[in-house]
């Protein structure tokens, strides 16, 4: 595989990522995901298994339900290291303009941050095995 159609490859994931995310999906997010996925979330709280994982976000979900939440999530890939034959780093820069930062809140902020994400190839897909996201503390 090329450099190209690996990135390619790579950038695709993550597009489906925002897309479920912001479709609410997060039966189909988890999919992106491997079992033993080591994650933590943008406000520290870390998840070692994929089907904590989605018990998580089906929680985080329903309270951006609650309170309107603007689902428009986006994730812009800055760059791919390839690690092994199966295994990439991406770092990537992440944003989530009009975000409503808690339900009591009366102001809508742009919340955005960095991911430093490892995927690996399973069979013949990419997936997600570890993510650390943070935020930006301006």
């Amino acid at each position: 595989m090329t450099n190209k159609s690996l990135n390619k490859k790579i950038i695709e994931v993550f597009k489906i990522y925002d897309n479920y995310w912001n479709t609410k999906n997060i039966e189909k997010w988890s999919d992106l995901f491997t079992n033993n996925v080591d994650f933590v979330i943008k406000r520290g709280v870390r998840i070692k298994s994929k089907e904590v994982l989605l018990r998580v976000h089906k929680r985080i979900m329903e309270g951006f339900s609650e309170i309107g939440q603007n689902m428009n999530h986006h994730t812009k890939v800055e760059e791919i290291e390839m690690l092994s034959k199966n295994i990439v780093l991406v770092s990537a820069i992440w944003e989530w303009p009009e975000f409503i930062p808690s339900p009591n809140a009366n102001t809508i902020s742009y919340f955005n941050g960095v991911s430093t994400v490892i995927i690996e190839k399973n069979d013949d897909l990419w997936l997600i095995r570890a993510m650390h996201s943070s935020v930006n503390p301006k």
